[in-house]
Parts: C-alpha cells; structure tokens; sequence
C-alpha cells in the first residue's frame, strides 16, 4: 500500500483532514475487496469500516466508491484503479 506523506494531499473537497485509518480504507478500495474483506484485514467491525467509508464520502465530496478512488487518486490518496500507480492515470 501506499502511504501518504504530504499533509496538504490529505485534505477533501471541504477542507476537512482525512484520518489515518480513512486513508487506510481509501487505499483499498480500488482493490474491490469488499467492505468486511476490509474490516477483515484491519481488524475491525464492517459497521466500522461503513461509518468510515461515510466520513470519506462526505470529506471528498462524493457519493459512491467509484467516485471516492477517482478523487482519491486524483488527490494522490489512493492509488489509481486504471495503472495501480497514485494521482492521475497518464
């Protein structure tokens, strides 16, 4: 997984700071695992991982998993679903 560095790229659409552990969901949701593949691998509840997805949606301004890698690889949160490589597919 990729591990986000620069603080200014972890900010959504309205300014609001993603966490470390919605980062950590972000990363793999253009794995297509599902959501308690994730909690699996994370250690948590689904429900956890649900109320997070939410956070994230909400911090991006989005309103689907699909919208929520686009704009976490084009703010280099997430790698890209197209080239595995994060920010946008060249």
């Amino acid at each position: 997984m990729v591990t986000v560095t620069r603080p200014e790229a972890r900010h959504g659409e309205d300014g609001h700071r993603l966490t470390d552990r919605e980062i950590e969901i972000l990363e793999r949701l253009p794995t297509r695992l599902s959501v308690s593949q994730i909690a699996s691998l994370l250690g948590i509840s689904p429900n956890t991982v649900k109320n997070h997805l939410r956070h994230i949606y909400i911090k991006l301004g989005v309103n689907s998993r699909n919208e929520a890698v686009r704009m976490g690889s084009e703010k280099h949160l997430c790698p890209s679903p197209l080239t595995g490589a994060v920010g946008r597919a060249q």
